[in-house]
């Protein structure tokens, strides 16, 4: 039995060394079908990074002045101004949301691109070429990949200035907010204080007279 099964690999081997040059050939044609499948067929693509630093949101910038006014005042409904931390979820709801796709689509003409018959085929592709990232460092990195590596570098760098827009928006937008909120309640304060001297005023006069 052992004997047979060497005859069978010795057999085996033979062939083989019959057919190595047939062997090889069939090796470097597949390699070579392998390779130009991938060259004609499957699509070379760059890819561009941008890192942005997130936020802080709940800075109430501008206000410091109404601040020091009332911030020895025992005043109640203040604690959701002084700062959380930063949230980079934020980031990626503003990359990944159709307002910005579809922004981006358009600009850099991502449909004739894609070449997709419906428009929600255009933005799954758009989403598959958008990396957000987040880092280590509490950084966002943005990635985009595309067959032209100037036209990745821009659609990365436009990305940024949308996610910087949107920032400064929403900041604006909380710091009037804010602004509005502690001019009300610093005018409610003095309003409540004056009131109190006042009564004060009056027990005085009533405890002298007596």
């Amino acid at each position: 039995m052992t004997e047979e099964r060497k005859i069978e690999m010795l057999d085996i081997l033979v062939v083989l060394v019959r057919k190595k040059f047939l062997l090889f050939f069939v090796a470097v044609l597949t390699a070579a079908l392998g390779y130009l499948s991938v060259y004609y067929f499957i699509d070379e693509k760059f890819e561009s990074t941008a890192v942005v630093v997130p936020y802080e949101s709940g800075k109430a910038g501008g206000m410091s002045s109404l601040l020091k006014n009332i911030s020895s005042l025992p005043v109640g409904g203040l604690s959701s101004l002084g700062g959380s931390s930063s949230n980079l979820d934020f980031y990626l709801t503003i990359v990944y949301s159709r307002s910005t796709l579809t922004a981006i689509i358009d600009k850099f003409d991502l449909r004739k691109e894609y070449d997709q018959k419906y428009f929600a085929d255009v933005l799954k592709k758009a989403i598959e070429d958008i990396t957000v990232v987040n880092n280590d460092d509490l950084s966002v990195s943005v990635a985009v990949r595309n067959k032209n590596p100037q036209k990745a570098a821009d659609i990365a760098n436009y990305i940024v200035d949308i996610l910087n827009k949107k920032v400064l928006e929403i900041n604006t937008r909380k710091t009037k907010d804010n602004r509005i909120f502690l001019e009300k309640r610093y005018s409610e304060i003095v309003v409540d204080l004056r009131a109190a001297e006042d009564k004060l005023e009056l027990y005085q006069k009533k405890k002298w007279r007596f």
